[in-house]
């Protein structure tokens, strides 16, 4: 290899140091891959799948995206009056729709 390697001799990842550089929140998840990768220990991780969501074959392959969703919003706590609607929509000339 020759003292002053050409570009296709170096890293092809050095070009995504400037790439990524000055990006605050890159630069934030940067920071925080580094603090896991230093640690002495791995987390321990639950791998357990609850049975709703162990899907496989006809399952899996007839979910959509819609359904998902679905799902998804009934897991969710419902909104009450009170923090739902501050205040009536209203129509464009400020009258409340009923």
């Amino acid at each position: 290899m020759s003292p002053n390697p050409s570009e296709s001799e170096q890293d092809p990842c050095s070009h995504l140091a400037a790439v990524h550089s000055r990006d605050q929140g890159n630069d934030e998840c940067d920071q925080l891959a580094k603090t896991g990768a230093d640690k002495p220990l791995p987390d321990t991780l639950d791998l357990d799948i609850p049975i709703t969501f162990d899907l496989r074959g006809a399952k899996l392959a007839a979910l959509t995206q819609a359904i998902t969703y679905c799902g998804i919003m009934e897991r969710q706590p419902q909104p009450t009056a009170t923090n739902y609607l501050k205040e009536p929509p209203s129509d464009k000339g400020g009258n409340p729709k009923l």
